[in-house]
């Protein structure tokens, strides 16, 4: 029996392969080891979507299901993670039940919310599978396929309900000759080859003809050969040009019950003060301290402000310390530059994308009165204002790009700091709350994805893991275990060059939102016309 029979007769079949190539696919994004998976993981539901997009018997209703299907699976699993979180115990007043709930909600609630948009993809694969330019040449469909897919990974950095955690590109960081196609074209432009793949080999099985199967495992083929390819060339031709800078990330292991440390202020500032002197003696110039390590306001004579001055000083480095800020209507999530003889710099940077339920609730209103448990996640009295800009701080360690914990899964914010000048990144994050959950290293996955994009090293500080020095091509250089106190240290470039996704942006999303609209309109006026026919006949 051949593929796309047992696909069209068995419903079990047709669900089984969507749910296993879901969850291949998201395994190999939270072990991106295994990343070459993603090429192939795929397959089975690229074979069924096909074979379903191309039945016009099949209702646009179902194709809804078999795509809800497949992403519900897809990013239930990159969320797993929130699971490892319960009983919520760092939440105050959170009982078991009701962190059940949350846990609950989070993980499948969340997965559920993104599938319900993304699967989209399969009603529209359909509506240009069957009708106009795709339709008439069997090769279009996978690149239609590619291109529709990035689009939907792009719109989720759109509004607050998009978040963007599980894109395809980060599956791939462990290889740095795959990954560095992201510094041409971006994330979605690898994500859309790694669908491409998928969906020609999918083609190849589905073929009866000799030469469509031949054509299809070429295409396949060459995508994956070129792409590792350029990437080999970028590789070995990117070198540093500019002042050798030694940096450090610290990692204090403030408490993964106690996250925000308010209990913990002297402990920490001990524990600061040990590393931060260790990596200076070590040569360290620049010295990056986690997000919020002080929960308070850093104020002109206030014990965090004297203490980081006074280190500052001691160390002979610049050092970047995350504390809160006034913002114009509320208090803001900062990082301050402080100087190697102890001024403040003006600049102040301050998070450009909050957290959802941890910075702020969105549609507060509507979240008390339905679902209190998800507002009871907010670890502040009020929410948190965010910034517009991207503030380079001009420093003796030179000009730092600066980004904090959640900024770091929105590629659009680094590349601005690379075009407002920044010749380094820093990033501060607290990944506390994280615990030992999955999460830990998947976030860590976005900074080395951002290095890649953008061609420049990264300073990653964290407050219990993972702290790192990454390189330009998305490597770790040293790092931190996680639930460990100690500092990542290696020397690094300050860079002024700009890599062509810099230059550019998503450019190649909006390429894509052209052709894909450009078919569908295809398909539109074939349509029509095939009811004008028929109206014609009666």
């Amino acid at each position: 029996m051949k593929i796309k029979d047992i696909i069209c007769k068995r419903r079990g079949a047709r669900a089984s392969g969507l749910v296993f190539s879901g969850i291949i696919m998201a395994l190999a994004l939270v072990f991106p080891r295994i990343g070459f998976l993603s090429w192939i993981a795929m397959v089975p539901a690229a074979v069924i979507l096909i074979t379903m997009a191309r039945d016009g018997d099949v209702s646009l209703r179902r194709m809804y299901g078999y795509g809800f299907l497949y992403f519900f699976s897809f990013y239930a699993t990159g969320f797993h993670w929130f699971i490892a979180l319960y009983p919520l115990s760092f939440i105050e007043g959170m009982g078991k039940l009701e962190a059940l709930f949350v846990v609950f909600l989070a993980t499948f609630g969340l997965g559920a919310l993104q599938a319900a948009f993304s699967a989209l993809f399969g009603v529209l694969l359909a509506f240009v599978a069957r009708r106009g330019i795709v339709s008439r040449h069997r090769c279009l469909l996978p690149v239609a396929a590619a291109l529709m897919y990035g689009l939907f990974e792009w719109a989720q950095t759109f509004t607050w309900a998009g978040v963007p955690w599980s894109r395809l590109a980060i599956g791939q960081v462990e290889s740095a000759v795959v990954l560095k196609s992201v510094s041409l074209f971006g994330p979605y432009f690898l994500g859309a080859l790694i669908v491409c793949v998928n969906f020609f080999i999918a083609e190849f099985l589905l073929a009866d003809e000799k030469k469509q199967k031949s054509v299809s495992l070429i295409t396949a083929t060459l995508i994956v050969a070129v792409n590792a390819s350029i990437g080999a060339i970028l590789v070995s031709v990117d070198r540093d040009s500019g002042r050798a800078v030694t940096v450090a990330a610290v990692q204090p292991n403030v408490s993964s019950r106690d996250p925000w440390g308010f209990n913990t202020t002297t402990e920490t500032m001990q524990t600061l003060e040990r590393l931060s002197l260790e990596a200076s003696e070590r040569g360290a110039t620049l010295i990056v301290w986690p997000e919020t390590v002080f929960p308070m306001d850093f104020d002109e004579g206030s014990p965090v402000y004297d203490f980081t001055v006074e280190i500052a000083r001691r160390c002979g480095a610049t050092i970047v310390v995350g504390a809160f800020s006034e913002g114009e209507e509320l208090e803001r999530n900062s990082l301050f530059f402080v100087s190697p003889d102890g001024e403040v710099s003006e600049t102040v940077y301050s998070k450009r994308h909050l957290v959802p339920f941890g910075e702020f609730v969105p549609m507060r209103g509507f979240f008390e009165a339905v679902f209190p448990s998800l507002v009871a996640l907010l670890m502040l009295d009020d929410d948190l204002e965010e910034s517009k800009n991207s503030d380079i701080a001009d420093t003796d360690a030179g000009k730092l790009g600066a980004i904090i914990c959640f900024d770091s899964i929105y590629e659009t914010l680094t590349v601005d700091s690379v075009r407002d000048g920044a010749e380094l990144l820093v990033l501060a994050t607290n990944d506390s709350w994280f615990l030992e959950s999955a999460a830990v290293t998947m976030h860590s996955y976005q900074a080395r994805l951002r290095a890649a994009e953008t061609g420049r090293y990264m300073v990653r500080s964290a407050t219990t893991g993972i702290s790192m020095v990454i390189s330009p091509d998305g490597k770790v250089l040293d790092d931190v275990p996680e639930l460990s106190s100690g500092y990542a240290l290696a020397t690094v470039d300050l860079r002024s060059g700009r890599t062509l996704y810099t230059v550019i942006g998503n450019t190649f999303s909006y390429i894509s939102l052209a052709a894909v609209l450009a078919a569908t309109v295809s398909a539109v006026i074939e349509w029509w016309r095939e009811i004008q026919k028929n109206k014609n006949k009666i």
